[in-house]
């Protein structure tokens, strides 16, 4: 994992092969892909142009999630994850700086964010804004592809389950809300006491 995050920026067709390359490994017994379910949920978004927001990255996940959902997949093994600038780990009073962060392989070309949201599971990151041509991607390939190599120990997380947050998340107030009121500031600053790690400590804890 540390190895391949010092890799440096790719081209279009060396992050396809990579990708491909990685899906195709043999696997050990404990390994897991990604579900067929979770693939065919993708594709459907990613072809519906109503289901893309460009700067909406906390919204298009909520497509996302709801996808997966229709197709039976349990949300609760899917985290969304909040990256933003890092700062002063971990005091949330100053996690965000407002330098925002510039991904090396945003969907439309170079762009500026002041954060960005994308679902994982099971080392598979699903992220409607990776690349012109979106696709699941092994979170190894997407995090040195996506993010300069040098930032992954600036960059922040805050991660969340992901059903959760799909049945928490509004950017109004319902009347009929059943949960605590969310929006995407609360995920952002706040996140009920969720702990921050830098973006390269959280890819280390995983399995």
């Amino acid at each position: 994992m540390i190895a391949f995050l010092r890799a440096s920026r790719f081209s279009g067709a060396l992050i396809l092969a990579l990708a491909a390359a990685q899906a195709a490994a043999p696997l050990s017994a404990e390994a897991d892909t990604l579900p067929r379910a979770a693939h065919a949920a993708f594709s459907q978004v990613a072809s519906d142009e109503d289901a893309y927001s460009p700067l909406a990255c906390h919204i298009n996940v909520q497509h996302l999630l709801r996808a997966l959902r229709r197709k039976g997949l349990n949300l609760w093994r899917w985290n969304v994850v909040y990256v933003s600038e890092y700062a002063d780990h971990p005091a949330i009073g100053r996690y965000f700086n407002g330098s925002g962060l510039d991904p090396m392989n945003p969907r439309g070309g170079p762009i500026h964010w002041n954060f960005h949201v994308f679902l994982e599971s099971r080392g598979w990151v699903l992220d409607l804004d990776y690349t012109d041509t979106p696709f699941p991607v092994p979170l190894q390939v997407y995090l040195a592809t996506q993010f300069n190599p040098l930032d992954l120990s600036k960059l922040g997380v805050r991660v969340y389950r992901g059903d959760r947050y799909l049945r928490q998340y509004s950017d109004e107030l319902p009347e009929d809300l059943e949960e605590p009121f969310r929006n995407w500031a609360w995920y952002l600053y706040d996140g009920g006491g969720a702990p921050i790690q830098t973006l390269c400590e959280w890819a280390a804890s995983l399995p």
